[in-house]
């Protein structure tokens, strides 16, 4: 099985450090021993935040919710190889790559091997935001089984989760 979880709560990811600290986060080499790390429409590599922060000031939306983030991870009993997670990171980051910038990285450091993708919030092609809600949220459930579905792997189960807002160390499960 696979797990779905959107880390999102009241608050979450609003501040202005909220997209340099998370992507530091995700790409931390302790996590990703294999560097398994990548990126879409993302102008400068080295510092991604840089890139997604000038998206949103370029269209004056650099205020609120700055960006999502969602993990897919996956039982210990399937036993996937890291070239297949990989193979289904870069195709669910495509997806969201066409509309916005997007960063993903396999956690190694747990039990359970997991993906984290961070999107910013707001389109590179159309200034518009990405709000999350119902609708948005099913679609993302959506692509996401379909990859997995090409993959082979399912069922997708989306889980809630919502931590503590006070905590301030991220939480892979």
């Amino acid at each position: 099985m696979i797990y779905f979880k959107k880390i999102a709560y009241p608050g979450k990811y609003q501040d202005d450090s909220a997209i340099p600290q998370l992507l530091g986060y995700i790409m931390r080499q302790d996590k990703t021993p294999h560097c398994l790390i990548g990126a879409v429409n993302i102008d400068n590599p080295v510092n991604p935040a840089e890139s997604m922060i000038a998206v949103s000031e370029k269209y004056g939306k650099y205020s609120r919710i700055r960006l999502h983030h969602f993990i897919l991870t996956f039982d210990s009993s399937l036993n996937e190889s890291y070239e297949l997670i990989m193979k289904i990171a870069r195709s669910i980051a495509f997806e969201i790559g066409k509309l916005y910038q997007i960063v993903y990285s396999v956690h190694e450091d747990t039990e359970h091997i997991h993906i984290h993708f961070v999107f910013n919030a707001v389109s590179f092609v159309t200034g518009k935001k990405y709000h999350g809600g119902k609708t948005e949220y099913g679609e993302l459930i959506q692509l996401c089984s379909n990859v997995l579905s090409q993959a082979g792997l399912f069922p997708l189960i989306p889980v809630n989760y919502h931590p503590d807002p006070l905590d301030i160390q991220h939480s892979d499960e």
